[in-house]
């Protein structure tokens, strides 16, 4: 029998847009990212869930925190429809193309230790858009983040 990993996921899904990118002004979403379904550590599970969480609930154009993913989805999209109402000229500019790929991802784990990847890849006009990307660490023993200074 094979190693099985200390702390089990089960990666989520969910989308939105509103127009078609493709043809013309649109805005797009993607939040993709692990869900802890078993973890032997309460307080690691606290720690890789809440995290995860304040990542993918983190208002898109806002300050904050959403209530769910699904609240962040429908808030970005309707900020994108206000800024159309609002600037009818800006249907036709470039930039009107919208796009956000927020990404959570197990990178590794052992059975002492667990990262996290979290990426986001956002557009929202303009020159050029924006990448970010960060890492979490959990000693999965006691549930303690793992900082540099640690290492």
């Amino acid at each position: 029998m094979g190693w099985k990993p200390p702390v089990e996921f089960e990666e989520k899904q969910l989308q939105g847009n509103d127009g078609e990118c493709d043809v013309g002004p649109c805005a797009k979403i993607s939040l993709v990212f692990p869900e802890v379904t078993s973890s032997p550590n309460e307080t690691a599970t606290a720690l890789l869930q809440g995290k995860i969480q304040e990542f993918t609930r983190t208002p898109i154009l806002e300050e904050g925190t959403a209530a769910s993913e699904e609240q962040v989805i429908r808030d970005f999209i309707a900020t994108y429809r206000a800024i159309l109402a609002e600037e009818p000229g800006y249907r036709l500019a470039g930039s009107s193309k919208w796009t956000v790929k927020r990404q959570a991802t197990v990178r590794y784990q052992t059975s002492e230790l667990a990262c996290v990847e979290f990426l986001e890849d956002l557009y929202t006009g303009g020159a050029h858009g924006s990448t970010t990307k960060r890492y979490l660490i959990v000693d999965l023993r006691d549930g303690r983040q793992i900082g540099l200074a640690d290492m």
